[in-house]
C-alpha cells in the first residue's frame, strides 16, 4: 500500500516540475530568434522583463535614475552576448538577472574611492617617517621618566623636612 501512494507521489511531482518549466521559462522561440539575430524578437523579450530587471536593480542600488541607467546597461548587454546565453532549465530572466548583479557589481567598483599612487606617497611625505616616530617616541619616554624623578625628588624633599622637624 504503502509503494502505491509513493508511485502516485513522484508521478504528482514530476507533472509539477513539468509545469513549472514551462510556466517559467520564456518561449524558447523567441529566444531562438533574438539569438539569430532578430532584433523584434529581442524587443519581446525586453518588454517581458524589463520591469522585472527594473525593480531588481532599484532594490539593489536604491535610485531611479542609477537603476534606470543600470537596467539601460543589462539589457545592452544582453543584447551584445545573447549568442552566449544556453536554455539550462532556468528562465531568461536569471540570465538578465546575473547580467544585472555582475553590472551593480561594476558599477561599485568603479564608484569606489582610489588614490592616486602620487597623491598617497605625498601624503606619506608629510608625515613623520618611523625613524621620527620612534625619536620622538623615545623623547616622551625621557620626559616621563624626568617628571617621574622630580616628582620623587620633591617626596623625598617633604619628607626629609619631616623627619628633620620630627627629629627637632
Amino acid at each position: 500500500m504503502r509503494k502505491g501512494s509513493d508511485d502516485r507521489l513522484r508521478s504528482g511531482v514530476a507533472k509539477v516540475t513539468a509545469l513549472q518549466l514551462e510556466v517559467a521559462g520564456p518561449v524558447p522561440d523567441v529566444i531562438a530568434r533574438a539569438k539569430s539575430g532578430d532584433r523584434v524578437a529581442f524587443a519581446e523579450l525586453y518588454d517581458q522583463h524589463v520591469d522585472s530587471v527594473y525593480r531588481y536593480l532599484l532594490y539593489r542600488v536604491r535610485e531611479p535614475s542609477d537603476a534606470e541607467d543600470l537596467a539601460s546597461e543589462v539589457f545592452t548587454r544582453a543584447f551584445a552576448n545573447i549568442h552566449r546565453y544556453r536554455w539550462q532549465g532556468k528562465s531568461f530572466l536569471a540570465w538578465l538577472y546575473t547580467i544585472a548583479r555582475n553590472a551593480v557589481t561594476d558599477r561599485r567598483r568603479r564608484e569606489r574611492p582610489m588614490v592616486d599612487l602620487d597623491n598617497a606617497y605625498g601624503v606619506a611625505e608629510d608625515g613623520p617617517t618611523a625613524h621620527e616616530r620612534a625619536v620622538h617616541g623615545e623623547a616622551v619616554d625621557a620626559l616621563r621618566e624626568g617628571a617621574i624623578r622630580a616628582l620623587q625628588f620633591r617626596a623625598l624633599g617633604r619628607l626629609r623636612k619631616l623627619l628633620t622637624s620630627e627629629v627637632a
